[in-house]
């Protein structure tokens, strides 16, 4: 049973919690203890994590200046000053996140108000970082109708929401120093997510049927519980780079608006390097591997948060890469690869473990050996140079390019543990070692279900073909040739072919397996001519053809 440790005034802790959490604020931060949702949404988030103890220290509508002068000593001994400079607690913060007052972030940035919190917020940074602690801005949520008091500014949620993030973004620079980053956690932005889905869909936000309408209470500017639930969600997903698909609601929310807030809150990990910056988001050239994971070479791993790792430019090769590795108290580490457009990254063993991603979006992945993660790949090229195994499910998608280096018969070249599809372009070749008997074939993908999109290009040697079979105990992809081709491509004359004189084969195929989407073309672009073919090879079966087949659905598809 997971304990959380609420507070709102200062008490001494009374063990050791896995986080300590301050939160400065004002009726924003106090409606619905914004401080107990968070530490039981970060609770039930990270898995490395049991206890949390939270407290808050709020006024209502004061502004980050006015902490700043309880918190500097200024005025003597308060709780403010005792929680950041002086008391037992001082110094023992893992964050402090700080919310301004809800319309002061968005004012033009000559206003006294707005340079007064900008102010506040850079002496609050000093007196955290003294203590070790890191500074974390809580991005508020634009009023649902706008704000009647500032109707320049605010006409509507959508313009005051924009100005809101662009004045906490001036907040988080102000404080950022060189090694250390003042962090967001953007909540406003969870509410837009729920807004603009309204829009998107055709409905109205400001309908009081809406989901949108119930993240407010009844001023249209404070919380519902729904608002401050999500609120803390974002903080769980952004503070530790996790989804918070399965954090239960309260039990006073009702159950089908809960459904629509976590993945309003989720959909923020989908774009870890824009505006906002996440602490879990790195560039490969900035990552630096964890000091207390047994792995060797390169490991992208953590315990609290799970890290995600971008490569967006050419990093060249590494012997070993682990995605996820065990730490030094034995726990399981997550990590996430993600490969962009004009990313190159060659690994020669990969190794994966615990929750961890393959993300390929675009540019270049080369993995010789080893194991991968779940992989989506929406675009670029994944090349397997060896044979692999997948821990989990393949997304393929139009752009996605995998290619299959193929040195050997003995397959499969991928095995995939869950369940794939194929889609984009697959081409295919075979080592010039790889000859043999006059037919030949060999097993490309196993799955447990494996489906080939219906708009998926393929690029097989001439003389190639694939065959999709499905048996009791998953699916197969074999690529097949028989010596009858090889008087298609020039590796063999009409006399000592197959389909001539009854000949064997006298010289190999050279072929490579690249799934890159299923049109399949020959080298010159045109359909190749092909002379009679045997009834049926007489190489061996692969191995998955002496199994039991259930029918064996057979697809074949030839250049």
């Amino acid at each position: 049973m997971h304990a959380i440790t609420i507070a709102l005034l200062l008490q001494p802790f009374s063990h050791a919690q896995d986080a300590q959490i301050l939160m400065l604020g004002n009726s924003y931060t106090q409606f619905n203890d914004l401080q107990s949702l968070v530490a039981g949404a970060l609770v039930e988030t990270v898995p490395a994590w049991s206890e949390v103890d939270a407290r808050r220290l709020t006024r209502g509508g004061w502004t980050l200046a006015d902490h700043a002068a309880e918190a500097d000593g200024s005025s003597g001994d308060t709780e403010w000053s005792e929680a950041l400079v002086s008391g037992p607690e001082a110094g023992s913060w893992d964050q402090v996140i700080l919310q301004d007052q809800s319309q002061v972030p968005g004012f033009p940035t000559t206003e006294t108000s707005w340079i007064a919190s900008r102010d506040g917020a850079v002496i609050l940074d000093g007196l955290i970082g003294d203590g070790a602690g890191e500074t974390v801005f809580l991005l508020t949520w634009g009023r649902r109708d706008g704000d009647s008091g500032n109707p320049d500014i605010y006409p509507d949620f959508t313009t005051m929401q924009d100005r809101l993030l662009e004045g906490y973004l001036a907040y988080s620079e102000a404080c950022t120093t060189a090694g250390e980053v003042a962090w967001i956690i953007p909540a406003g932005l969870s509410f837009q997510q729920v807004h603009d889905e309204i829009l998107a869909a055709g409905g109205a936000p400001t309908d009081p049927s809406s989901a949108f309408y119930a993240l407010y209470s009844g001023d249209g500017s404070h919380p519902s519980l729904a608002g401050s639930w999500l609120a803390a969600l974002t903080a769980a997903a952004t503070l530790t780079g996790r989804s918070v698909a399965q954090v239960p609601a309260p039990g006073e929310l009702d159950g089908d608006l809960a459904d629509t807030l976590r993945p309003a809150a989720d959909a923020l990990l989908a774009e870890p390097f824009g505006d906002v910056a996440y602490r879990w988001a790195h560039d490969w050239d900035d990552w630096q591997s964890p000091q207390d994971v047994s792995a060797e070479g390169t490991a992208i791993s953590g315990l609290v948060q799970r890290p995600l790792v971008r490569v967006a430019a050419d990093a060249g090769q590494v012997q070993s890469l682990a995605l996820g590795a065990e730490h030094a108290d034995g726990q399981q580490g997550e990590g996430r690869l993600l490969v962009t457009d004009g990313g190159g990254l060659q690994i020669t063993t990969m190794s994966t473990l615990g929750d961890s991603a393959l993300l390929i979006s675009g540019g270049s992945l080369e993995i010789a050996s080893g194991s991968l993660p779940p992989t989506e790949h929406s675009g670029g090229r994944l090349r397997l140079g060896g044979s692999v195994d997948l821990l989990g499910d393949l997304t393929g998608s139009e752009q996605a390019e995998l290619e299959l280096v193929l040195h050997q018969l003995q397959g499969p070249w991928l095995d995939i543990s869950g369940d794939a599809t194929l889609a984009g372009t697959l081409i295919v070749q075979l080592d010039q070692a790889l000859q043999g008997d006059d037919a030949g074939q060999v097993e490309l993908v196993r799955a447990a279900t494996l489906e080939l999109d219906t708009a998926l290009q393929t690029e097989l040697p001439a003389g190639c073909e694939i065959q999709l079979h499905h048996y009791d105990d998953g699916d197969v992809l074999v690529l097949s040739w028989s010596a009858c081709d090889l008087c298609d491509t020039g590796s063999a004359a009409p006399e000592t072919c197959g389909c001539a004189a009854g000949g064997v084969r006298s010289s190999g195929i050279m072929a490579g397996l690249l799934l890159l989407g299923l049109k399949r073309r020959s080298p010159s672009g045109a359909r190749t001519p092909r002379c009679r073919r045997p009834s049926a090879p007489t190489g061996s079966p692969p191995a998955a053809a002496r199994r039991r087949s259930r029918g064996c659905l057979f697809r074949s598809l030839r250049p």
